[in-house]
């Protein structure tokens, strides 16, 4: 039996959370600590067993994409997967990069990542380029420098990105991440070329609502007006 893949995103959870039904169900970020409940919650809502979810896929190592892993695993055996740069932060090897602290948004951030990360096992390390194992048509898009781990995933079937924190869309205007709460801004905005060339006609953010339409067309517009701003900017 063919079934259409589709397209959820959970409700009433900080940071974008999705549910991909592609030939398995698989579920994109996590949320924030203290959350998993809510999620779990939702899922159930959504008449997903959690033992048939296939995977949970993580865009980067944020505490908000990441916060509800510890909870999931104490109810399903779903592989968690992110990308090989990210793996050490999420597994506490390497301690988390702490935000800038000039803004409020940095102290902030800092907070959170000082008193909320909590680590967790990764299961299955991914790379640029790849298929996500036994999800066909869901492959891997490298985007670092908001994290150096950042991936988006690209949706074939669908035509479809996931951007995690690579784009926000804030009041449907397009935009990147806050700089204090990147490690490389610098890169975060070249890895946004790699887009460009992806038929994209859905996109669906970590913050902000999703595009559902000609999103290709909108990331291009974004795009060339951020290189012309940058290049009057190098001018003056």
């Amino acid at each position: 039996m063919n079934i259409r893949p589709t397209i959820e995103q959970l409700p009433n959870i900080r940071a974008g959370v999705f549910l991909l039904h592609a030939n398995r169900p698989v579920l994109i970020d996590t949320g924030m600590r203290g959350q998993g409940r809510r999620l779990i919650s939702a899922l159930h809502q959504r008449g997903l067993r959690l033992e048939d979810l296939a995977v949970i896929v993580l865009t980067h190592w944020h505490i908000d994409h990441t916060g509800g892993l510890r909870v999931l695993g104490r109810y399903t055996h779903a592989p968690v997967a992110c990308h090989e740069a990210d793996v050490p932060y999420i597994t506490g090897a390497i301690k988390p990069v702490k935000p800038r602290a000039g803004t409020e948004a940095g102290r902030f951030g800092r907070w959170l990542l000082t008193k909320l990360f909590q680590p967790h096992p990764i299961d299955v390390v991914l790379h640029d380029g790849e298929e996500v194992p036994e999800i066909n048509g869901l492959y891997v898009v490298s985007t670092p420098g908001h994290t150096p781990g950042h991936v988006c995933y690209y949706y074939e079937p669908l035509q479809a990105l996931f951007a995690g924190d690579a784009l926000v869309n804030r009041n449907d205007k397009l935009g990147f991440a806050p700089e204090s709460f990147s490690v490389d801004s610098v890169q975060a905005r070249q890895s946004i070329e790699k887009l460009r060339r992806l038929s994209i006609a859905q996109c669906y953010f970590g913050h902000g609502m999703p595009i559902l339409e000609q999103a290709h067309d909108r990331i291009e517009q974004f795009v060339t007006s951020a290189h012309a701003e940058k290049a009057e900017q190098s001018i003056n």
